[in-house]
């Protein structure tokens, strides 16, 4: 049996920019310490502002309004390590990161109760629960990204019962999964293989979005 030869050459952990045109290794550390990276012709990071449309019920929707303001204001680290654990320095222009969330009742979209207890009435069949509860937020963000100023970012707060009735719970047992996109046939052919992929380290591994223009979506849940 003849012995494959490979060649591998060590490529040092390049260092990042920040501002001030600062450089650090670790983003976190970058960011503590320099904020973002800006133009040297520049005073502050541009954009200043990020703005927030929130999809949700009028619940859930409260409570992501409450957890920007804390996110606004700096939070301690618990750990004595400074530099593997540093505190968060605040998302505001008043601090490093010279940047702020900007919210407007022009970018929310409420989930009215009647609407989730559509969604929960469709008790026969799990799928079509499911696909009804992703076409409500859907519908919902959709209306909010056809607003002439639209928000950068979109978040759907979603309630315990569409979370519990539609999520991964032993209310949707039985569910059939999608077919594989192309991207995901890729992916479970990479891992078989053993190839390591970006996300086991929190990074998701999925389809560009079909239009760059449209506002980012994240999902979080109450």
């Amino acid at each position: 049996m003849t012995k494959a030869i490979f060649e591998s050459k060590y490529i040092d952990e390049p260092l990042l920019v920040f501002g001030g045109q600062k450089e650090e290794k670790d983003p976190r550390i970058g960011l503590t310490y320099h904020g973002p990276y800006h133009f040297s012709t520049e005073e502050t990071p541009s954009p200043n502002v990020v703005k927030v449309g929130i999809v949700g019920s009028g619940l859930t929707i409260s409570l992501t309004k409450k957890l920007l303001d804390q996110l606004r204001a700096p939070i301690q680290s618990r750990e004595a390590n400074k530099w593997l654990y540093p505190d968060f320095p605040g998302f505001s222009t008043s601090t490093v990161i010279k940047c702020d969330f900007s919210t407007s009742s022009n970018w929310e979209a409420t989930i009215t109760d009647g609407e989730i207890k559509l969604v929960l009435s469709i008790a026969e069949d799990v799928n079509k629960r499911i696909a009804a509860g992703v076409n409500l937020f859907k519908d919902k963000v959709r209306a909010i990204s056809l607003e002439d100023n639209k928000p950068d970012v979109i978040i759907c707060a979603i309630p315990i019962d569409i979370e519990d009735y539609c999520g991964i719970s032993d209310k949707t047992s039985g569910a059939k999964r999608p077919k594989f996109t192309a991207i995901e046939k890729l992916r479970a052919e990479l891992k078989a293989k053993g190839q390591r992929l970006l996300d086991e380290w929190g990074l998701d591994f999925g389809e560009l979005s079909p239009n760059p223009k449209s506002a980012t979506s994240i999902s979080i849940t109450r």
